[in-house]
């Protein structure tokens, strides 16, 4: 099983889902579908779902909704999208 490693975080797969359902039951991260998203080399933002950088070394996903846009790591972006979708 993969882990988000951070400076202040690391979470496993179940972890994660349970810190994603918090942030969408409190409105932190949209229930919608992103407008566009974007997958790159990290630039250092830290990831709206674990709150670790997103490494030169780690590719990033930036999902835009609207003017707002959130920078996650790979693994953090598929478990929102996963549980957005089950709602």
């Amino acid at each position: 099983m993969s882990a988000i490693q951070g400076a202040r975080v690391a979470m496993n797969a179940d972890q994660l889902r349970v810190a994603v359902r918090a942030l969408l039951a409190s409105g932190v991260l949209p229930d919608g579908r992103p407008d566009r998203t974007w997958g790159g080399r990290g630039a250092d933002f830290s990831c709206a779902v674990c709150s670790a950088a997103v490494g030169s070394e780690e590719l990033e996903i930036e999902a835009y909704f609207g003017s707002q846009v959130y920078h996650l790591h790979t693994e953090c972006f598929m478990t929102w999208q996963e549980e957005r979708q089950r709602g």
